[in-house]
């Protein structure tokens, strides 16, 4: 059997061994692999009993339309200022504006279109881990599973000095208490049965 002849026949025995080697890694990576669900896949969260987070979010939180602003003339002007043609395109904007927008494919699991602005997971940690029910009923294990509760004023403030920080635009920056700020409009306490 000639050189040549050899190597095309291990070809194929070489591209199956990488596959399989390649989808083994992939099963292993997914089984712990947190991917973002999507705000609807919260629907616990929208129970006026329990405190009705979601629709909080949706019609009072300034993060659920940040995608929309870069929309508006004011955001039109401060992207041309910026040499950017368009903000709801520009990975500048967009990983302040939208929580789906910079994520790679792999790393969704639900429908999270851009639209949604800074969602739950955008500050809560991708919640295909702790999403279902019989985790989020045990407090302690929704954060073992990946739940990010934001319960300290200084996780808050670096959380969120992410983005509000002196690098914004300075047509849209003010220098504001994060911490304060927390309460009355971002907050949205989940309504336990009991304290935790």
């Amino acid at each position: 059997m000639s050189l040549n002849s050899r190597r095309t026949s291990l070809l194929p025995t070489l591209f199956l061994s990488f596959a399989i080697l390649l989808a083994r890694q992939c099963v292993a990576a997914g089984d712990d692999a947190p991917t973002f669900v999507g705000a609807d896949a919260c629907v616990c969260h929208k129970n006026p009993e329990r405190g009705d987070q979601y629709h909080k979010w949706l019609k009072d939180d300034p993060h659920a339309q940040s995608y929309v602003t870069l929309a508006g003339d004011k955001a039109k002007a401060i992207a041309k200022e910026m040499g950017i043609e368009n903000a709801q395109k520009s990975e500048k904007c967009l990983k302040c504006h939208s929580t789906a927008a910079t994520l790679k494919p792999e790393q969704l699991s639900g429908t999270m279109p851009v639209e949604e602005g800074i969602s739950c997971e955008g500050c809560h940690g991708a919640g295909s881990n702790f999403k279902k029910l019989n985790i989020m009923s045990n407090y302690a294990l929704a954060i073992s599973k990946g739940l990010i509760p934001l319960k300290k004023p200084e996780e808050r403030k670096a959380l969120c000095g992410q983005c509000h920080n002196k690098d914004m635009p300075k047509a849209v920056y003010k220098e504001i208490d994060l911490v304060k700020s927390w309460k009355g409009k971002i907050e949205h306490p989940l309504i336990r049965e009991k304290d935790e």
